[in-house]
């Protein structure tokens, strides 16, 4: 990130994920974003009779142009989505491929940049060479067709076959796609048990979107929390970032049931860290 010249300020790329709001209808989602500030729209494919705000992977024309009015009557966008499918499974790798085309082709229809990803659900102890193989060549399949949009593709460090840094490390040297990288989220890393800011520092080439939340043990169980509650050290981590990241700073607070009071103490907090 290019850092300001004394007396400049420099303006913030927020924004906010949406699994937090999951439960809540795509109005209202907009609605609780732009009276905070927030520009830029996050999304997700789901289920939308298991969780409100998904999108359905069946969505019409028609469904695209209201959810493109919703946004622009509040003034948003909408720049990132989540979507895809499982990589590590072996007997459909190729149906998962074509479901997160589709994502894909949706996204693009509603002027999404950024597709987030998850490398598949597989237990971390019933990962083979061959797991890491098939994930890594995905992601180069469905980076080269993302490509061709213009969109980056993200991949989500979440526990599993991305619990570490270093497995995180072992899918990206293999994949061949120069529009592939890794959505970074230290909360993720430290829930289980791998050190956040080390973490960065292995990863960080690959870095093109974040997620910030944090995290703390409550008994012998980690569980997500406030920015101001949990034990991630920020500090260091903002400090790596800014040398180099350039995207959005976005704000994920997961827990349903006070997501909108989560969500703006959390957006003060991430405020003031970056300032």
């Amino acid at each position: 990130m290019v850092m300001p010249k004394k007396g400049e300020k420099m303006e913030m790329k927020l924004t906010s994920s949406p699994w937090g709001f999951r439960f809540y209808n795509f109005e209202n989602y907009c609605a609780f974003l732009k009276k905070i500030g927030i520009t830029g729209i996050c999304v997700f494919f789901a289920d939308p009779k298991e969780l409100l705000l998904a999108f359905g992977d069946n969505m019409s024309d028609e469904d695209i142009k209201k959810i493109k009015a919703v946004v622009a009557k509040n003034g948003q966008s909408i720049f990132e989505v989540c979507g895809g499918g499982d990589y590590t499974v072996k007997t459909r790798i190729n149906e998962e491929i074509e479901k997160t085309k589709k994502h894909i082709d949706l996204s693009v229809k509603l002027g999404a940049k950024i597709f987030r990803v998850f490398g598949g659900w597989i237990k971390e102890e019933e990962a083979t060479d061959e797991t890491y193989e098939q994930i890594s060549e995905s992601l180069t399949q469905i980076g080269k067709y993302a490509k061709k949009y213009n969109i980056t593709i993200a991949m989500e460090n979440h526990g599993g076959v991305t619990r570490t840094a270093k497995q995180v490390v072992r899918i990206m040297k293999k994949v061949k796609a120069d529009n592939v990288g890794v959505n970074y989220d230290p909360a993720n890393f430290q829930f289980h048990n791998e050190d956040a800011y080390r973490a960065l520092l292995e990863i960080k080439e690959y870095i093109v979107f974040t997620h910030i939340k944090s995290c703390k043990k409550i008994g012998d169980k980690m569980h997500y929390c406030r920015l101001n509650e949990g034990t991630i050290d920020y500090k260091p981590i903002f400090a790596e970032l800014n040398k180099f990241y350039e995207g959005y700073w976005t704000l994920e607070y997961e827990e349903p049931k006070d997501v909108e009071a989560g969500t703006i103490d959390d957006l003060k907090i991430l405020k003031s860290m970056l300032e």
